[in-house]
């Protein structure tokens, strides 16, 4: 994600938690960077040559003490949706 989207979505996150748990926390959360530059490419379309790159990195986030996973992506989201994980993957919209 770029500055404003990643900006965006933490203040999105934050508000949702805030309503939802009252009090003065913030959302917890761990925020994964990933290379976008190596996905790209292969949008919007040619998931075959994604999924290689996509798996890997499920894998590491597999390891991350997490129950849910937000892809603030849209498009990612048909490819993601094929992965085989335990994860629960969230859509933004």
């Amino acid at each position: 994600l770029g500055h404003r989207s990643t900006l965006f979505y933490l203040d999105a996150l934050n508000k949702a938690y805030h309503e939802e748990e009252q009090g003065y926390s913030t959302c917890p959360f761990i925020l994964y960077n990933t290379d976008f530059n190596s996905i790209n490419p292969y949008l919007p379309n040619q998931f075959k040559k994604l999924l290689p790159t996509l798996k890997n990195y499920l894998r590491n986030l597999e390891k991350l003490p997490i129950s849910h996973l937000l892809v603030p992506n849209i498009t990612l989201h048909e490819v993601m949706d094929k992965l085989d994980t335990n994860l629960k993957i969230i859509h933004p919209l």
